[in-house]
């Protein structure tokens, strides 16, 4: 049995049959034209009428059954009685085939059997054994002995099925996938869209599953295809739509169940509760809406799957849209809104607008702009990421200048009092420091954490007799920066 192998992996095709299973060697070639192509069938063994035909073929030709069979018609009006070997070098393939006719002498039984030589099935490798004439049996072997032992090992069912269905399909797709991998220009768009039609058929499953529109389930399935292509190699031996379904079922499986669904369900979680769909409708159908709930839920707990886990992947089927109204009536019945707002409202609106620009140019130059590129104003909001690339800071300063400039804020607009007044003439000599931290003072903070935001260590302004009192003050600055002051 292993020398068996052996000989069949190596495509010694003679050496098995006269060497291991002993028969007579035989020399001979038949010429066949079949569909424009010639072929040619060399003679390698011959037991008692009983001859065996090799032929070597381009994969392509492996995969196509009806031409394998045309040729094997055109052989018997040659040669009756024969078994034909048909192998391929890249990669190393081989089928095997043998025919016989029917009672009527009409018709004619096919078989055949085809299989990678580096992976024989071990049934099959057991039946050609059979094949063996011992030195015992020469004088009494005749031609019915030699069919009787072909029929044992060839007359089956194959164990393997490697032909493909549409041959011309798979002959220009084997023409694509080599000029593919040999880098021509253009090529693997032309191989991925020759193979458009795989797609779209394998994405009705996204229809299927989730409901999608058509022209996005198509999309996905092209993410898949594309996926195989990159990683397809005809020389394996494989069809390119082998690979491609498992390929595109895997992107429908992960990518359709990301754009289906309005609210993410892990995928993990996801496909048992889908399955319980099914025995839900069977629950349904055998015991009746009382009945079926009961018996649901005691099917739902023996898989292992809680309750309320079933309850919330129903309600997330059910959700499609957020809002009854699509975005265009929105955004037309927010226009109206604002064409029909109050007076008043509006003038507050403003108002309040003033105020907090007011507040906003008490900050420095620099806060003043990471204020109004984080919350967009005058133009897009910007990152963390994207202030500090303008700036030259990490990311944690600019957050941190970002919340000293907002408590500063919120105490002049919580003031109730113009900003800028209230910046500008301090007559109570109390910086704004100092009120920010007896607003936090309110709070409790643990004794582990370190207060960034401990007041200025500044001097009471003290007014000299011969001033007059009516003179606008300015607050004495500090010659200790806070360390979340950034100026």
């Amino acid at each position: 049995m292993t020398q068996l192998r052996e000989y069949l992996s190596s495509h010694r095709f003679r050496t098995l049959f006269t060497e291991c299973l002993g028969w007579e060697r035989a020399n001979g070639t038949v010429d066949l034209s079949i569909d424009g192509c010639a072929f040619a069938l060399h003679t390698i063994a011959e037991k008692r009428g009983l001859a065996v035909f090799l032929c070597e073929v381009h994969r392509t030709t492996l995969a196509n059954r009806g031409l394998l069979r045309r040729i094997q018609r055109a052989l018997i009006k040659r040669h009756h009685e024969h078994i034909v070997i048909y192998a391929s070098d890249e990669p190393k393939k081989q089928v095997w085939q043998w025919a016989i006719h029917l009672e009527d002498g009409r018709r004619i039984r096919h078989r055949e059997h085809p299989f990678l030589s580096s992976k024989p099935p071990d049934v099959l490798v057991t039946r050609l054994s059979g094949l063996e004439f011992l030195l015992s049996d020469e004088d009494d072997a005749t031609l019915s002995d030699a069919l009787r032992k072909a029929k044992h090992a060839l007359d089956v069912t194959p164990e393997q099925e490697l032909f493909s269905r549409f041959p011309s399909y798979a002959k220009r797709s084997d023409e694509l996938a080599v000029a593919m991998r040999a880098g021509e220009p253009g090529a693997f768009d032309t191989f991925c869209e020759y193979h458009f039609r795989l797609a779209k058929k394998s994405s009705r499953m996204l229809l299927r599953w989730f409901g999608m529109e058509e022209d996005d389930a198509f999309q996905i399935a092209c993410i898949g295809l594309v996926q195989a292509a990159k990683r397809f190699d005809p020389e394996r031996g494989n069809q390119f739509s082998t690979l491609a379904s498992h390929w595109i079922r895997q992107s429908c499986q992960r990518y359709g169940l990301e754009s289906s669904n309005l609210i993410r369900i892990p995928v993990h979680a996801f496909w048992p509760l889908y399955r319980l769909q099914f025995a839900h409708r069977q629950s349904l159908a055998a015991f009746g809406l009382p009945q079926a709930r009961y018996q649901f839920k005691k099917y739902v707990r023996q898989q292992g799957i809680r309750w309320v886990d079933w309850l919330t992947f129903e309600r997330t089927r059910e959700i499609r849209h957020f809002s009854l109204l699509f975005k265009d009536e929105v955004d037309s019945i927010l226009e109206r809104r604002d064409s029909i707002r109050d007076p008043l409202d509006s003038l507050l609106l403003e108002e309040n607008a003033n105020q907090v620009h007011a507040a906003i140019s008490t900050l420095s130059s620099r806060k003043q702009e990471i204020i109004r590129l984080r919350y967009g104003m005058g133009c897009e909001e910007h990152t963390l990421e994207a202030v500090a690339q303008i700036f030259g800071l990490t990311r944690e300063r600019i957050r941190q200048i970002q919340a000293w400039s907002e408590k500063k804020l919120k105490f002049l607009l919580s003031s109730k009092q113009d900003p800028v007044k209230e910046n500008s003439l301090m007559t109570d000599a109390v910086p704004i420091e100092s009120a920010i931290q007896e607003e936090e003072q309110k709070t409790e903070v643990s004794s582990d954490f370190v207060d960034f935001s401990a007041p200025i260590s500044a001097s009471v302004i003290e007014i000299p007799p011969n001033v007059d009192h009516d003179l606008e003050l300015q607050p004495v600055e500090p010659r200790v920066t806070h360390p979340m002051d950034d100026d």
